[in-house]
């Protein structure tokens, strides 16, 4: 199973080149170390195999990515059929001789960008290793390679920009809100007030954004107005959103009730924008939660935080009621019930190879 801790743990370093007009292109550099419990890995005996998983959210498009990392081998084994080998995806893209004449060594390698995929993607060392052209014990103790994770230069570096965000509400939870996000969350909540009320329904909006990341890191700002560059989440009445969202693509007159919308972030000029600035930024997104009252506002937040259903594949929803489920005692999420069967896939097991 992979690890829950990987993403919570992760930091990294952002260098953004902001072009008008274009996606934002960012560089994360994530040291190899966070991605696993270990910071150095023995690989001992003739042949042996370690593994960590790369999280890359959905939202990302990844132009470039290269791996660096050192190594140490044993100066009993025999050149001639002794070999490190780096796999990607199941897709070998390094193999080097592990040599006792040079038993320390390190390795720059580019990772091809067109083999990543959204989710978790696999990044694997092997080694064949030997130390006689005849018999030997195949777990002898002068068999091993170790990698130094926790060297400061052992990291996956990625270039990647951002893809344009569907203008539908199921992106909610698996695009904008995605748990592979690195290094963080970060989300502008957008209020007209801070009154105990205001900030109440502010929380449950909160509470809500950090389950779909699964409580990993997220980082919120509050503000009066919209902030360009994050994903901004606007809660108030109708009054409010109309004056507040100031672009041709938004129609207050729309919020009839409890009411969810999501759209491209508008640019900073509201009404008076170019023709440019007016279609928004469409690689951040805008969320209205609103309603004509206090009451349909709470209830538009409840309905947007504990939607465990798909949310519709349109850009908004009135909302009707919300039935809160049944949670036994004890129950939870991940927690399994007696008398109940369950598939695999439903508990996210992954499929796994064991090898040697």
């Amino acid at each position: 199973m992979k690890n829950n801790g990987i993403l919570a743990m992760i930091s990294g370093i952002l260098f953004l080149a902001i072009q008008p007009g274009t996606a934002r292109s960012e560089i994360l550099r994530m040291p190899l170390y966070k991605f696993t419990p270990v910071r150095r890995v023995e690989l001992k005996c003739t042949s042996a195999e370690y593994g960590i998983q790369i999280p890359v959210p959905e939202r990302w498009k990844i132009k470039r990515a290269s791996l660096s990392f050192k190594y140490v081998n044993s100066s009993a084994l025999l050149a001639a059929n002794s070999r490190l080998i780096t796999r990607f995806n199941g897709d070998p893209i390094s193999q080097v001789k592990l040599s006792p004449l040079a038993p320390e060594g390190s390795l720059r390698l580019s990772l091809p960008a067109e083999r990543f995929k959204p989710g978790y993607n696999d990044l694997s060392f092997t080694v064949n290793q030997h130390y006689s052209l005849g018999c030997e014990f195949p777990c002898q103790p002068e068999l091993w390679t170790t990698l130094k994770l926790d060297d400061e230069d052992a990291v996956v570096e990625v270039e990647y920009t951002l893809k344009k965000v569907p203008l539908k509400l199921s992106a909610v939870a698996n695009f904008l809100f995605d748990p592979k996000m690195n290094p963080r969350g970060e989300i502008n909540i957008v209020i007209p007030d801070g009154n105990p009320e205001t900030l109440a329904i502010a929380g449950i909006i909160a509470s809500g954004v950090a389950m779909k990341f699964d409580y990993r890191n997220v980082v919120f700002s509050i503000s009066k107005g919209i902030v360009a560059g994050y994903d901004n989440i606007i809660i108030g009445d109708k009054a409010f959103a109309a004056k507040t969202i100031r672009t041709p693509g938004f129609n207050a007159e729309k919020i009839k009730g409890p009411f969810l919308k999501i759209m491209a972030l508008p640019r900073a000029g509201g009404a008076n924008s170019s023709p440019e600035e007016a279609s928004g930024d469409p690689f951040h997104a805008l969320i209205v939660v609103s309603g004509l009252n206090k009451d349909q506002l709470k209830l538009a937040a409840e309905t947007f935080a504990v939607m465990s259903a798909p949310f519709p594949e349109t850009e908004e929803m009135t909302v009707t009621g919300l039935v809160m489920p049944d949670i036994p005692l004890y129950g939870g999420k991940g927690v399994i019930k007696a008398d109940s069967k369950y598939t695999f896939k439903s508990l996210n097991f992954p499929n796994r190879t064991f090898a040697g």
